[in-house]
């Protein structure tokens, strides 16, 4: 790819700031952004939601204006760009790649890809030649008079791919762009984007998974609005507490000896013994055993709903065990999702409604909350049922409510008890399923089941019997 010529960096970031009003309050996205983007480098923008990640990408690609600072693009300021001429820029000089593809749904894979190119008023010949060679790089020259309903979410990401290189622009901008893909599909897409930039491609990704974040040299975090830098060692500890690993490789959970038994008598009868136990980060762990062998008070013990225990509870390097009750639901009520066999959704809330809940107990607005919840009815196919009540849903449909429920609020982890216990077999596997997605998509996930074929689903597996670990069952 071409970049236009400049004697600075490609893009370079001063002071910007990002300030959005909202019922006379405002919310800081952005605060300060220094940054400076060379052409050929490959940059991740990592960070938990909510950081301005996204905010940031929308700043850099013209489609948003900061409040403050300064933003040269090719030694250009783009302060001084009209509007016509911003989005001449965005056309010549930026392709995007977003997280749902957003394909047009009624055009060909090669109608997709040629669509910027047309309003360059760029010959038809000359057209044909790019849009075959952007399919040619990403695989897809097969595929090009199928339309995206007759692709996968990963081809349909590869052509997203070619419609963003299509027009040589100086720089890609990448916001999530595995975020709608499994783990298989999402590794692909990364190998493309790093082979695109082994080819000479300027890339700046936006991503909340570590994992991807490793593709790129280098990366930065976000946090709050601000850059963490290395020297950082305050801001550094507050964007791990938020769910972001900056180094990577150390357990979500890691429980030390823990115990917890009951006063029986003049003894104690124990329902857990020295469990000692790692969970990582994208895990996904079932937890099996008979009734009565401390599946659930494990359960309740790793959601931090019981702190009558003894041993040592680590999550995301936080001593749970130290915690004060007040700091615990803090950390439960952040970073923890819940699915309960019985579904718990309140009756005389709708379906919005009790999606909404969780984030009624945060420092939300009422129209973020209504956007999310909106977000979160689309993405599980629901919207028709948003107010209808728990009574006029079957049990299927009441637990799905159930899971949009608990990741509404962007969990690190969810933990399911028993989460197909009432359910026919049929609706059991479509709820399985979606919480394999969910893991795919990077959340760690937690169950108890007593069902091999929901079991077969985690990545691995552990027994309990009268409080002990045993030995592992297959998976």
């Amino acid at each position: 790819m071409t970049a236009p010529q400049a004697n600075g960096p490609l893009i370079n970031l001063h002071g910007v700031t990002k300030v959005f009003l909202t019922e006379e309050v405002e919310t800081h996205a952005l605060s300060g952004i220094e940054l400076q983007i060379k052409e050929g480098e490959f940059l991740a923008i990592a960070g938990p939601s909510g950081c301005g990640k996204t905010t940031l990408l929308s700043i850099l690609g013209l489609l948003d204006t900061p409040s403050g600072g300064e933003y040269f693009l090719a030694d250009q300021p783009v302060a001084q760009l009209t509007a016509s001429q911003r989005a001449a820029v965005r056309n010549r000089q930026i392709g995007f790649i977003f997280q749902a593809f957003n394909l047009i749904g009624d055009l060909t894979v090669y109608e997709n890809v040629e669509l910027p190119l047309t309003y360059r008023r760029m010959p038809a010949a000359e057209r044909k030649q790019r849009v075959t060679e952007a399919l040619e790089k990403v695989g897809m020259t097969h595929r090009m008079k199928h339309y995206p309903a007759q692709l996968s979410g990963g081809q349909q990401q590869r052509v997203a791919v070619a419609r963003a290189v299509g027009g040589d622009p100086a720089i890609l901008l990448a916001d999530e762009p595995t975020g709608n893909l499994d783990s298989v599909n999402g590794k692909a897409v990364m190998d493309l984007l790093r082979d695109l930039h082994r080819e000479g491609s300027t890339i700046c990704m936006v991503t909340h998974d570590p994992r991807y974040a490793e593709f790129a040299d280098p990366s930065i975090h976000l946090f709050a609005g601000l850059v963490v830098r290395e020297s950082n060692g305050k801001a550094k500890h507050e964007l791990e507490a938020s769910g972001f690993d900056v180094h990577g490789g150390r357990p979500l959970i890691a429980l030390r000896n823990l115990e917890k038994s009951y006063p029986v008598g003049n003894g104690r009868s124990y329902v857990l013994r020295q469990v000692t136990l790692d969970v990582g980060d994208g895990d996904f762990l079932t937890i099996m055993g008979p009734s009565g062998s401390g599946k659930t008070t494990l359960l309740s013990i790793l959601g931090m709903l019981d702190g009558q225990w003894s041993g040592e509870y680590f999550f995301l390097d936080e001593a749970v065990h130290k915690m004060k009750t007040k700091d615990r639901n803090e950390l439960n009520k952040r970073y923890i999702g819940f699915v309960f066999q019985q579904y718990h959704l309140l009756d005389d809330l709708t379906v919005a409604e009790n999606i909404e809940l969780p984030l009624s107990y945060r420092d939300v607005k009422k129209a973020e909350r209504q956007a999310v919840v909106a977000d979160i009815l689309d993405r599980f196919q629901i919207v028709a049922k948003k107010d209808l009540y728990p009574s006029q849903l079957s049990g299927g449909q009441q637990q799905l409510v159930a899971v949009a429920r608990a990741v509404v609020g962007r969990p690190r982890v969810i933990l399911a008890d028993e989460p197909t216990g009432s359910l026919h077999h049929t609706q059991g596997r479509i709820i399985m399923d979606l919480l394999k997605k969910l893991n795919d998509e990077g959340t760690t996930i937690v169950q108890v089941t007593h069902n091999p074929e929901c079991a077969a689903y985690g990545r691995r597996t552990i027994d309990l019997f009268d409080g002990w670990i045993t030995a592992p069952s297959p998976t």
